[in-house]
């Protein structure tokens, strides 16, 4: 059944993503178009990723997740990222960052897990709780001593890339991608279609910012120099977070503008570790977890470790770039 998606709206136009650029344009060139004209959008026409069931694996996680072998939960990061959830989660295959915090507290807290080994494969999504997320994932790895290993499978681009990051090793396959460490916005100049159409906008407003950027007026220099700053900061921010977890030189990171990095490449990058396949992974992750003394976490309940791990995760954020 079609709806109107201004949801979707909000999430292409004018506001910070994490996202492949290619993804980025495949979305804005199918979806923006009709949005712009006010038509409905379909669920089916919002690009889904394939979703391919493992044979034999374990018992699932409510949260989210299945039980591999060895005591290692498996995790898969699929599709386009955003912050919160909704009907468009189920519809059309989107993950949320609320969603994996939720899979990760339930799986980090389950006893019968030893290691958790998240499986990408997207293009990266918003840049809102991007971060949050990562630093939750490796603060919840350090309170319970259960390690994370992460497998490109076979896309980790941008917000993709910044989950994965949280991993203490990330194995790419031969194909596989990751990398696109940058930030984009997209913003839609309409004036001159309205001009042509006969339509004029006229907004009454209080704050002199208060309208910059809207569609229907051309991009002024104060509207462009906002965004750009803020694009500039969440960039520096992702570029601070992959030197802080993979142990990586900022300018070093700066230097790939945002490139994709694949299979051997992406382990000369720095950003993997090892090449394999996501089977090959994950028996090296059993066998180190073999070496490892897992620890179970104390707390009487998910609720009240989740809260610990985020309080952590705040605690240690650094501050915003001036």
């Amino acid at each position: 059944m079609p709806r109107d998606l201004p949801l979707v709206a909000s999430l292409l136009f004018d506001t910070p993503l994490l996202i492949h650029r290619g993804k980025a344009n495949t979305i804005l060139n199918a979806i923006g178009p009709r949005i712009l004209d006010g038509l409905a959008v379909g669920a089916s026409e919002l690009p889904r990723p394939q979703r391919e069931a493992r044979a034999g694996q374990g018992r699932n996680f409510r949260s989210g997740g299945y039980m591999a072998d060895n005591g290692i939960a498996v995790l898969p990061v699929l599709g386009t990222l955003i912050r919160r959830g909704s009907w468009l989660d189920s519809e059309s295959g989107l993950t949320s960052y609320s969603a994996l915090s939720d899979a990760v507290t339930e799986i980090m807290y389950d006893p019968a897990v030893r290691g958790l080994m998240l499986e990408l494969d997207s293009p990266g999504g918003e840049a809102s709780g991007c971060f949050d997320l990562a630093r939750f994932i490796r603060s919840a790895s350090e309170a319970t001593g259960k390690p994370v290993w992460g497998h490109v499978n076979e896309v980790a681009a941008s917000a993709g890339y910044a989950v994965i990051s949280s991993a203490a090793q990330i194995w790419v396959p031969t194909t596989g991608e990751c990398g696109s460490i940058g930030c984009l916005a997209a913003h839609v100049d309409v004036s001159e279609a309205d001009r042509l159409a006969g339509v004029r906008w006229n907004y009454i407003f209080f704050g002199a910012e208060k309208t910059d950027g809207n569609m229907h007026e051309p991009l002024s220099d104060r509207a462009r120099a906002t965004l750009q700053a803020d694009v500039d900061a969440l960039g520096e921010m992702f570029v601070q977070l992959v030197s802080q977890h993979r142990g990586i030189d900022a300018d070093t990171i700066r230097a790939t503008e945002a490139r994709m990095f694949r299979g051997a490449e992406a382990v000369e990058s720095g950003l993997a570790d090892k090449s394999g396949t996501f089977d090959e992974a994950l028996e090296a992750f059993a066998n180190s977890v073999d070496e490892l003394q897992t620890v179970t976490p104390q707390a009487s309940s998910k609720s009240k470790l989740k809260v610990g791990l985020m309080t952590k995760v705040l605690a240690n954020t650094p501050p915003a770039p001036v």
